[in-house]
């Protein structure tokens, strides 16, 4: 079981060999006040799709809290 974790954003990628990848990213938006986790699929062929995944899906969350601001 293998764990990277960053500061800010707070992300987390742990694997098992079987089992493939996973990510997630705990977001705060402070002038907004939003607070949400983002995460990929699990079972990830690599780190990289993970992490891309993840990144989708912010920029599709920051996209929509921006539009109902």
């Amino acid at each position: 079981f293998r764990r990277v974790l960053f500061r800010s954003p707070r992300v987390s990628m742990p694997s098992t060999r079987s089992k493939g990848w996973y990510a997630s990213v705990d977001v705060n938006i402070t002038p907004t006040g939003a607070k949400f986790e983002i995460a990929s699929e699990f079972g990830m062929p690599t780190p990289l799709a993970a992490a891309l995944q993840c990144r989708e899906r912010l920029m599709a969350s920051v996209k929509a809290i921006g539009s109902a601001a």
